[in-house]
């Protein structure tokens, strides 16, 4: 039921359910190799991106893969000199800025529904399935999930929006959640994209001198 209405075991999952199943698997697996990378043992992170690096059909990729060999090894020391108060700082935001964008969705649905009166489970579900909506999108072929998130928005949560606002809904969420960072990566992202290339460039005139 938490990933989509309806669904109230195994029996009832559909392509969706077994979408978000994958999808989250891949992700916890990824998390862990990256978990254990930056904390426990980069340097064996270090050895496996060197051996991709020097597989044929990856030839193109050789330079980045040896470059973010070092910069784990990097980013793992530097990471590793924070202190418990430094980490517990990041995990609170990171979980705070997650949580505010999927209880967007709640304020919505109470501002925009009317006669809704949901109790604390229901935040709980409409919550979870926002995060397994997120999950769903994440390995979609459009950047940040755009146009599949507003898509599937009523499925999701069709026993709490009636379908003639659910598009309405989904785009004011969007607008509040997504488009604002989009809009920031744009005039963000060709600036730092500059200074990593001026870096690199610095780099390699070093070298060569």
């Amino acid at each position: 039921m938490i990933i989509r209405p309806g669904m109230a075991s195994i029996a009832d999952m559909d392509g969706y359910g077994y979408t978000f199943l994958i999808v989250l698997g891949l992700m916890i697996g990824y998390g862990t190799i990256f978990f254990y990378g930056l904390f426990i043992n980069p340097r064996s992170i270090k050895r496996l991106l060197i051996l991709l690096s020097r597989i044929v059909f990856l030839k193109r990729f050789r330079d980045d893969l040896r470059r973010t060999a070092v910069d784990v090894v990097l980013t793992s020391e530097e990471i590793k000199a924070k202190n418990a108060w430094f980490h517990t700082k990041a995990m609170t935001a990171t979980a705070g800025a997650w949580l505010t964008r999927f209880f967007a969705i709640n304020c919505l649905i109470l501002a925009l529904v009317a006669g809704i009166n949901p109790g604390w489970h229901d935040h709980l579900i409409m919550i979870g399935r926002g995060e397994a909506m997120h999950t769903i999108t994440s390995f979609s072929p459009t950047p940040g999930g755009a146009g599949i998130a507003e898509y599937l928005f009523g499925g999701f949560f069709s026993d709490y929006i009636p379908l003639g606002i659910a598009s309405l809904i989904a785009l004011i969420w969007r607008l509040i959640s997504y488009y604002p960072y989009l809009l920031a990566g744009v005039i963000i992202i060709p600036n730092w994209f500059r200074k990593i290339m001026e870096r690199r460039k610095s780099e390699k005139e070093h070298s060569t001198a």
